[in-house]
């Protein structure tokens, strides 16, 4: 038999170990924690110890912050967000987001990593679903907390080092074509899911229509639905959507865009000409383009996805034994 002296020693000795285990893992990811290896569910800001809150309630700022280098212009935030409450496109791409989601994650954290002005994070959270904002712009961060998403972080989600296993999806919408490394951010999207977590992407589809406003927004590509797919497993994702969406906006981009492109009759970043093209003037195309599109959205709720789209979205998990350590 053991005596209680030897028990009284095996469980301070357990103690002891758990303790070491967590110094070991805090080195590593800063404001990890975990009891008998159940993972930190995040619910507030403050459990990340590299944040400290900022005089804006509800911005969250890194302690010591880093310049970051963007493949995006300098005044995109401000032009996206005179439009975003009002284009059909975002309107369009928000609500498929939103109900995409909300059918895969009943509960837990989602991310909008590089959600720029919030106007997807705000379309999650009515849904909702239990969302915070990662943006790099302070004007992105800004116009966030004017749209009011309570929960707005200013970095990037490789600096911000979640803990591992302490989300339940992250979305990362129009936002790898702007990236080179592509696999590095991945790698660090599996780091922070749970077991069974999903990434949610939206990219610019289609290579040959590709047109100054590519030039223009920093895109380093337009995918096929093939490559998003390959990308993401590739790094051990378990891919379950891989299509394309926006079919009505095909010939109209090519003809609008990319042949007066090619034709050097069309520069990017004309803003007057953008939001007019999102459907800002209320005519009788944005009547069409709008019915066409909620049709669209009809149809990809009952499974039935176009066969062409100016945008892919892929959907894929962190297998239950395949997360990252």
């Amino acid at each position: 038999m053991v005596s209680f002296a030897a028990k009284g020693r095996l469980e301070w000795f357990k103690v002891l170990l758990m303790l070491m285990r967590h110094r070991v893992r805090s080195r590593i990811y800063p404001g990890s924690w975990s009891i008998h290896g159940a993972p930190l569910i995040l619910s507030h800001p403050s459990q990340i110890d590299r944040l400290v809150q900022a005089d804006r309630p509800g911005l969250w700022v890194l302690g010591e912050q880093a310049a970051h280098a963007l493949s995006y212009p300098d005044q995109a935030s401000g032009e996206c967000n005179a439009i975003e409450d009002i284009s059909y496109w975002f309107q369009h791409r928000n609500a498929s987001i939103a109900a995409l989601l909300k059918s895969k994650v009943s509960d837990g954290l989602v991310l909008d990593v590089g959600g720029g002005n919030g106007s997807t994070t705000r379309h999650m959270l009515d849904a909702g679903l239990d969302c915070w904002l990662i943006e790099p712009s302070a004007e992105g961060c800004w116009n966030a907390c004017q749209r009011g998403v309570p929960t707005v972080i200013m970095g990037t989600l490789e600096e911000i080092a979640l803990p591992s296993h302490s989300v339940a999806a992250v979305g990362l919408f129009d936002v790898i074509e702007h990236i080179d490394d592509v696999g590095s951010l991945l790698r660090e999207v599996k780091r922070v899911l749970r077991p069974g977590g999903h990434v949610a992407i939206t990219v610019p589809a289609l290579p040959w229509l590709w047109s100054s406003e590519d030039v223009y927004a920093g895109h380093f590509r337009r995918y096929t639905k093939h490559r998003l797919k390959r990308s993401l497993s590739d790094l051990g994702f378990t891919v379950d959507l891989s299509e394309y969406f926006f079919g009505p906006l095909v010939l109209p981009l090519f003809a609008g865009r990319v042949i007066p492109s090619k034709m050097g009759l069309r520069k990017g970043g004309d803003w007057t000409k953008a939001a007019k093209e999102h459907g800002a003037d209320e005519g009788w195309m944005s009547s069409i383009v709008r019915r066409l599109l909620n049709r669209e959205q009809r149809r990809m709720e009952a499974g039935r996805w176009p066969m062409l789209g100016t945008s892919c979205f892929g959907l894929a998990r962190c297998g239950k034994g395949e997360v990252d350590a």
